[in-house]
């Protein structure tokens, strides 16, 4: 789980399961984030603008492929919000097999939001993501991503990374 309070006014808080910016430098157009996943909870408060996402705050690669996020989002006391799997996307880029968890709370100052990214990102319930199926979805034919029902909560992780050890 994450979560970040940034005071001031004026200010803005970028905050996600797997980083808070995944960024393209020197407007790259070969950047991609692939075969990535961010299963916590992300709670913020700031008192300026929050970009959260249950994967990243604000993306800006090229291109994003083989991803998913289960997490809740909650953001209190801000003057604006954009909360997802990804908070600010830009949609002149391309996202491949983005995967965010239909029920996962996205909550802006306590009310239920509209993710910011529903045109790129494919809901899928918990149990549709904890299944081979969603798995295989992911790997494409190759072998990246694994799933066994005694870890990560039977969600897909990467094979030989974290809890894919």
């Amino acid at each position: 789980d994450v979560s970040g309070d940034l005071p001031g006014i004026g200010t803005f808080l970028c905050i996600g399961g797997l980083a808070g910016s995944l960024e393209s430098r020197d407007n790259c157009n070969k950047c991609s984030t692939d075969n990535c996943f961010a299963a916590g909870n992300i709670a913020a408060q700031a008192s300026g603008v929050i970009y959260g996402g249950s994967l990243a705050g604000w993306c800006t690669p090229s291109e994003v492929v083989n991803c998913y996020a289960s997490g809740n989002v909650v953001c209190e006391e801000a003057l604006g919000y954009n909360i997802g799997e990804f908070g600010f996307i830009t949609f002149a880029r391309t996202y491949i097999n983005c995967y965010s968890n239909s029920s996962a709370a996205l909550t802006g100052n306590g009310q239920p939001v509209v993710p910011s990214d529903a045109s790129v990102i494919t809901p899928k319930t918990k149990a549709e993501m904890q299944a081979d199926a969603f798995t295989a979805l992911l790997n494409h034919g190759v072998s990246v991503w694994g799933r066994s029902n005694g870890k990560n909560d039977g969600l897909p992780y990467i094979i030989g990374v974290g809890v894919g050890k």
